[in-house]
C-alpha cells in the first residue's frame, strides 16, 4: 500500500520549472521579422525593439541584449533565413541574446569588456573619492572654506561615478543571461563573419 501511495505521489510530480534567466540554444528559420516596433520608456526615449517569429514563437530583440554595433545589422534578418540564437525569458517575454546565420552574426552583449570598464571607473572613483574628502577635511581644518567647497562637490561627483560602477556590477547577480550567453558564444558555429563593437 506504501508503495503504491508513493509511485501515485511520483506519477502526480510535476517537472521542476526551468529558472527564468537561463539561456536556451535554439535551431530554427526565421518565419518572420517586424522592424517597426517602438517601446517607449519613461523619459520620453525612443527604443527600437525587433519581434523575430521562429517555430510560431515570437522572439524580442533590443539593443540592451546584444552588441550595440551589431544590433545595427539586425534588419538584414530575413524570414527563410536558418539561423541558432540564445534565448532567454525576462519579465515574460522570450528575448534573443545573439543569433547568427552562415552569413550574419549578431554577437552577446560584451560582459568581459563592460566588467572591465566598471572595475576601472570603480577603482579610479573610490581613489578619487578618498582624496576629495581627505583634501576637503584638511582644508575645512585649516579654515579654508572654499577649497572645503570644492573638494566636498569633487566627492560628491565621484560617489556618483563609484555608485555607477557598482550598479554595472551588480549586472553580473541580476542578469546571469548575459553571462551565460558570452560563454555560449565561442561555442556556436564557426564560419561566420562576427560584428562586434570595440570596448
Amino acid at each position: 500500500m506504501m508503495g503504491a501511495t508513493s509511485k501515485r505521489r511520483c506519477a502526480n510530480r510535476r517537472p521542476l520549472r526551468p529558472m527564468p534567466n537561463r539561456t536556451t540554444l535554439i535551431e530554427a528559420t526565421i518565419d518572420r521579422v517586424d522592424t517597426n516596433l517602438i517601446r517607449v520608456k519613461a523619459d520620453i526615449r525612443k527604443t527600437p525593439s525587433y519581434r523575430v517569429t521562429m517555430q510560431n514563437v515570437c522572439y524580442f530583440v533590443t539593443a540592451s541584449d546584444v552588441d550595440e554595433d551589431a544590433f545595427k545589422q539586425i534588419e538584414q534578418l530575413k524570414p527563410g533565413m536558418p539561423v541558432r540564437a540564445c534565448t532567454f525569458e525576462h519579465r515574460g517575454r522570450r528575448r534573443i541574446a545573439w543569433i547568427r546565420s552562415d552569413k550574419l552574426a549578431i554577437a552577446p552583449y560584451d560582459v568581459v569588456a563592460q566588467t572591465r570598464r566598471n572595475l576601472s571607473l570603480l577603482a579610479w572613483a573610490s581613489c578619487l573619492l578618498v582624496l576629495s574628502m581627505g583634501l576637503a577635511a584638511a582644508a575645512l581644518h585649516s579654515g579654508w572654506a572654499f577649497v572645503s567647497a570644492l573638494a566636498t562637490v569633487a566627492g560628491i561627483v565621484t560617489l556618483m561615478g563609484t555608485l555607477l560602477a557598482i550598479g554595472g556590477l551588480s549586472d553580473l547577480i541580476f542578469q546571469p543571461q548575459r553571462r551565460e550567453a558570452q560563454q555560449s558564444w565561442p561555442g556556436a558555429p564557426s564560419g561566420f563573419d562576427v560584428e562586434r563593437s570595440r570596448p
